[in-house]
């Protein structure tokens, strides 16, 4: 989902093992509170959020942003670009 942030849209988190995987696999790398969109355990709840899913992103949107500040700072669509320039031309990042 890291990559999909990236286009801004809504994202929905269909989590139906959250506390078998929390509690018995293993953590998670980051706090999920933090994710940027609601969580859902049930196919319904997932199909309620699809149905509503404008006031799910107006809901989400600080948190859109924050995560994609933090994470996404640097994808603008210039990478190619930019390697390009480095590796072929012999430029500063």
């Amino acid at each position: 989902f890291f990559d999909y942030a990236n286009l801004k849209r809504p994202i929905l988190f269909y989590m139906y093992d959250l506390e078998e995987y929390k509690d018995e696999v293993r953590d998670f790398y980051f706090d999920i509170e933090k994710l940027p969109g609601p969580i859902y355990r049930t196919e319904e709840e997932v199909y309620k959020g699809l149905v509503d899913i404008e006031n799910v992103s107006e809901e989400y949107q600080e948190k859109y942003e924050a995560f994609a500040k933090e994470f996404c700072d640097i994808d603008d669509g210039n990478a190619s670009k930019r390697f390009v320039d480095v590796v072929f031309k012999n430029e500063q990042a």
